[in-house]
């Protein structure tokens, strides 16, 4: 199953996306929405960016990040970028809706066997179910996963809601 973001160009074949990301086949780059990204401090002034938006006569056009700098993980583009702690970790490229939450993908998030299969992850879901006392937080879908995994104690989501004040 496909998730295509309206972001999306309707001439991208959907073989090349994943939500909002998707592959520039002319300009042999990826492209993404995703708000870490965007967010990034020097994301709009790489050269590739400012060619990028030059072309395209638009400067919400998303960010593009050269085909040399991905790799694939889980079947998603990702780039290594440094976590909180100044480690090596792969990103995901595009936004993550839950029906693209995997068991793996959620495992290799909040325990990953090695810091090389650790990833990090923007969700469109909010991420509001804190763990631990470091202020790790997840999604709801996350939050199913890990009671499935056994990964944290469990509290049913009925009553973090509950706790929260969230419907």
């Amino acid at each position: 199953m496909r998730i295509r973001s309206e972001k999306v160009p309707k001439e991208i074949p959907d073989h090349n996306v994943w939500n909002d990301c998707w592959y520039d086949e002319k300009r042999k780059a990826f492209v993404t929405f995703n708000k870490y990204f965007e967010e990034s401090t020097n994301s709009r002034t790489r050269e590739i960016q400012i060619q990028y938006e030059k072309e395209i006569g638009n400067t919400n056009s998303g960010i593009i990040i050269e085909e040399e700098k991905v790799q694939f993980k889980f079947g998603y583009p990702v780039i290594l970028q440094k976590d909180l702690k100044q480690r090596d970790t792969w990103f995901f490229l595009p936004t993550m809706t839950d029906d693209m939450l995997t068991e793996e993908i959620v495992l290799a998030r909040i325990k990953p066997k090695s810091q090389n299969d650790a990833v990090l992850y923007e969700t469109e879901s909010e991420q509001w179910i804190t763990v631990g006392t470091d202020g790790f937080k997840m999604c709801e879908k996350e939050n199913e996963i890990s009671d499935k995994l056994g990964l944290f104690p469990s509290v049913p989501i009925e009553e973090l809601k509950s706790l929260f004040g969230r419907k």
